[in-house]
């Protein structure tokens, strides 16, 4: 792979960067390519050491030219952010789904060694949240996420104010957030009133989705209606992406098997 990484940088920079100077009325630029990564470089690093590693050779190698190309021809304007946030969420991303008191949320407190997010017996989660590490508990407003340049969630403002006010960041110091990023969904409605939103649930679940390295899907088997918002999720949101979606039903040994049959 490493190699893959360096052929392409020997073959692609150096005429890219002649074509800029053309464009710019520059003399032709010279390129030395950097030296190549061996397996012998990272095969003492952790994985995420290594993946750490990999994802800084390919942003460098988006700033030094493919972002050149996207300036040039104001790219940014058609699709802003699209390869930049690809490229600088530094963990994976995890993304939770189901129906309102499918325990997604305690799901996350679970994994996160305490009850971080608040739970309850109603619903309780009406937004999206994006649970990240940090050295202190604190909120961070959807707004800020979705303006920095260092969070891989600018592509989330094309979705409008509505949806920003219902976005927001929660940091912690637990200790699997150094390896994985986790959001939690609101829950589904099982309801036809899907007009309740004030902005379009589904195509915001697929911006999720697309970007998302693995995807939980929870169920209820006491609560299995299923409405049309989950239709389309199954339909549009998840469509193309079933490699990477697990389906969990939740509290199944509250119940017998022949129930869950």
């Amino acid at each position: 792979f490493f190699s893959s990484i360096h052929a392409w940088r020997c073959q692609f920079l150096p005429a890219h960067a002649a074509l800029m100077g053309q464009k710019m009325g520059k003399n032709k630029i010279d390129v030395a390519p950097a030296a190549p990564l061996t397996r012998n470089d990272v095969g003492h690093l952790s994985w995420q050491d290594q993946h750490s590693t990999v994802l800084q050779e390919l942003l460098s190698m988006y700033d030094n030219s493919v972002k050149l190309l996207e300036d040039q021809y104001l790219y940014d304007q058609f699709r802003p952010s699209y390869f930049q946030d690809a490229l600088t969420c530094t963990t994976p991303l995890v993304l939770f789904i189901g129906p309102f008191s499918a325990g997604k949320t305690t799901f996350i407190n679970y994994l996160l060694g305490g009850d971080y997010l608040f739970t309850g017996p109603e619903p309780t989660t009406s937004r999206f949240t994006c649970v990240c590490y940090g050295n202190e508990v604190q909120q961070i407003s959807g707004h800020i996420l979705s303006s920095s340049s260092d969070m891989p969630f600018r592509g989330l403002q094309r979705f409008g104010h509505e949806f920003l006010e219902g976005f927001s960041g929660f940091q912690c110091p637990a200790d699997v957030l150094k390896s994985i990023t986790l959001v939690d969904t609101p829950g589904v409605l099982e309801t036809a009133d899907v007009h309740s939103r004030s902005y379009d649930y589904i195509e915001a679940m697929r911006w999720f989705v697309e970007h998302a390295d693995l995807v939980f899907v929870l169920f209820d088997p006491s609560k299995l209606d299923a409405g049309a918002e989950l239709r389309s999720l199954f339909t549009s949101a998840l469509k193309g992406a079933e490699s990477r979606v697990r389906i969990v039903l939740n509290k199944a040994d509250s119940v017998g098997h022949h129930e869950l049959m």
